[in-house]
């Protein structure tokens, strides 16, 4: 879901020790929270109810991020 990889994207700012990998995380942010909104105003228009949250993937990946920081999160991510 867009608003699992905004999650996964802040983990990202918090825990990466790279700077390209804190600016992919931003990345991720901004790209997914403005595909997030255009997907939202689309399926309000079409009377679609949309998913919230995680996707079980992301939810695994989140699990695994939370446990590492630093370059370990960088190999990782």
């Amino acid at each position: 879901s867009q608003q699992g990889e905004i999650e996964l994207g802040k983990m990202a700012k918090e825990r990466a020790a790279s700077d390209q990998v804190k600016q992919f995380g931003q990345r991720m942010i901004e790209d997914h929270t403005k595909a997030n909104q255009q997907v939202t105003q689309l399926a309000k228009q079409e009377g679609v109810e949309l998913p919230e949250g995680m996707t079980a993937m992301q939810k695994e990946k989140a699990q695994k991020f939370s446990q590492l920081s630093g370059k370990e999160f960088d190999k990782a991510y």
